[in-house]
């Protein structure tokens, strides 16, 4: 509610700016991406210079400077800082390192049975911008963590050997009591790495019924073996 009344404060305060959202009186310039990426950027920058004034306020004078709407450039300046504010979290909060041996890992490869993809959570405490493109990809681990202070339930997230984070708690809960029992520490899945336009990590999480079902066709032919 404190960010609507904020802007609501700003466009009452100009009338001009409510008349440019509701129905523009002139043709506003069009941007080619590069022009709204630096003036976004000029209004980050603004904001880090004037950290007393309404951020509203600085980016609507950087908007006015340019002839334009503020919110002609809103999604370029949210993921400006969006950027930022994980580099300066990087900076004061170096990402933690964890590392397992492919070799001497007892790997189930779980990647035929049918999944949910799922984002990996807690990236940002085990690796950075880059090296989620430099370990993610499309083939990644899940290893149990049964002595994890915070969830005995806990399940890893590797990828080429190195921690990316964690599937959710509430997944890994119903996970847990399935793959605990099997004689394998490490679970085979798939999964996507970053794109262009995200930095998020996403897994191939095996569905419930149709993992229950595996294990069981798995202990059946251990049986016959």
């Amino acid at each position: 509610m404190g960010f609507l009344r904020e802007a609501w404060r700003v466009l009452s305060a100009r009338p001009e700016r409510v008349q440019d959202v509701i129905s523009p009186a002139v043709p506003k310039p069009k941007l080619s991406a590069a022009e709204r990426s630096a003036i976004a950027q000029e209004m980050v920058d603004a904001e880090a210079a004037e950290p007393d004034e309404s951020h509203w306020d600085v980016k609507a004078r950087v908007a006015d400077r340019h002839g334009i709407s503020l919110f002609d450039v809103l999604d370029e300046h949210v993921k400006i800082s969006e950027a930022e504010d994980r580099r300066a979290y990087a900076r004061e909060n170096p990402a933690k390192v964890a590392k397992i041996n492919l070799d001497s890992r007892e790997i189930l490869d779980l990647r035929s049975v049918a999944s949910t993809r799922m984002r990996v959570v807690g990236s940002a405490n085990w690796v950075t911008d880059k090296q989620r493109a430099k370990y993610g990809g499309t083939d990644y681990l899940l290893v149990r963590e049964p002595k994890n202070k915070f969830d005995v339930n806990a399940v890893a997230v590797y990828g080429k050997g190195r921690k990316m984070g964690y599937i959710s708690a509430a997944k890994a809960a119903a996970l847990a009591p399935i793959l605990d029992p099997l004689p394998f520490d490490s679970f085979q899945i798939g999964g996507t790495s970053v794109i262009e336009n995200s930095i998020r990590l996403w897994v191939d999480v095996p569905k419930l019924p149709d993992l229950r079902n595996f294990v069981k066709t798995l202990g059946t032919a251990q049986e016959r073996q």
